[in-house]
């Protein structure tokens, strides 16, 4: 009877250790997921050529709800992002010039 009251004491041990290892595990990958880095197409790049005298699209993916601050030839922009992982902003136009550096900073 001792036997067969430990046996059953040793498989809810198990049964719980599995139950909160799975729940763990669940809470790492939303983590995980939660924390998307901060990305930029493949078109923005070094030596790059942006359109003089246009509004210029910059644009990305990243965490929902991450601010994203871009840095162009003096201006600073500013914006969210959406709840879709998208995010977009405009910089004002520019005369021809250069060259100049595209700083994307997310949190």
């Amino acid at each position: 009877m001792v036997h067969r009251s430990f046996r059953m004491a040793v498989i809810l041990v198990m049964a719980v250790s599995l139950v909160a290892g799975c729940a763990a595990t669940k809470r790492a990958g939303e983590h995980a997921e939660t924390a998307k880095p901060l990305r930029l197409p493949k078109i923005f790049g070094d030596h790059m050529v942006l359109q003089r005298d246009f509004r210029v699209p910059v644009w990305g993916w990243g965490r929902p709800g991450a601010k994203v601050t871009v840095e162009f030839a003096g201006q600073r922009k500013v914006t969210a992002v959406a709840p879709d992982g998208r995010w977009r902003l405009e910089l004002d136009p520019m005369p021809a010039g250069g060259p100049y550096e595209l700083r994307v900073i997310g949190d």
